[in-house]
């Protein structure tokens, strides 16, 4: 009888930790899931949003585009069209919005990307641009 009975409860303690690792596994795809649903729903609000002449979503389209030029030599940023991209921005505020939707469409930090991309030279030049604007 005592045996049966320790049988009967090893059985219970192996179903409620079967049905916790199973309501846990629910959980975590769940939350996986709203995260990839969300990421999704946020670049389509900035993707659709850039088709806009004055969106910030427009302009981190432009300068990614300046980035993943294609020149004859199949690579490098187009220099030229970052610093052209720069001073059509009204605003250091305008900056700001430009880099979330940047971060929006790409997940990358647009700062790390204008440092990555650019010499030191080159960045500094947006840099300066960037001050001259209110």
């Amino acid at each position: 009888m005592a045996i049966s009975l320790k049988k009967k409860e090893l059985e219970d303690y192996k179903s409620v930790v079967v049905v916790s690792a199973v309501g846990l596994g629910t959980i975590v795809s769940g939350w996986l899931l709203g995260r990839m649903l969300f990421r999704d729903a946020r670049e389509h609000y900035y993707a659709n949003r850039s088709l806009e002449d004055s969106d910030p979503a427009t302009f981190a389209r432009q300068l990614q585009m300046a980035f993943e030029n294609d020149n004859w030599a199949g690579w490098g940023t187009d220099e030229k069209q970052v610093f052209e991209v720069f001073n059509r921005m009204p605003s250091k505020a305008f900056y700001k919005k430009v880099q979330r939707a940047y971060r929006g469409l790409y997940n990358k930090d647009l700062t790390s990307e204008l440092q990555k991309e650019l010499s030191t030279s080159e960045y500094n030049k947006v840099i300066t641009i960037l001050s001259t604007k209110r």
